[in-house]
């Protein structure tokens, strides 16, 4: 049932371990992108691994893990939710 979430861990372990990279399955971000279009070709290329793949936010280009507020994760969440309802993204 929660398969899933050991291999986002699993995952995340193997990137941000020495020397940090990213994966084709894993993809760090510092926030949603302010460009709806390319938080949504991020989407459809993690869906098209075998097994999917993840955004993890709140980790910026060189693997450092900065977080995210709760006002960072509901605008995170509503931006994804619109790309996915309609294609569109709330500015």
């Amino acid at each position: 049932m929660w398969e899933w979430l050991n291999r986002a861990y699993a995952l995340l372990d193997v990137t941000l371990g020495e020397p940090k990279h990213e994966l084709n399955e894993l993809d760090w971000k510092v926030d949603a992108s302010s460009k709806g279009s390319r938080t949504a070709e991020h989407l459809c290329a993690l869906a098209n691994q075998p097994g999917g793949g993840f955004l993890v936010f709140g980790v910026n280009n060189d693997g450092d893990v900065i977080g995210v507020n709760g006002s960072q994760i509901a605008d995170i969440l509503s931006r994804l939710t619109s790309i996915g309802r309609d294609g569109s993204f709330l500015q």
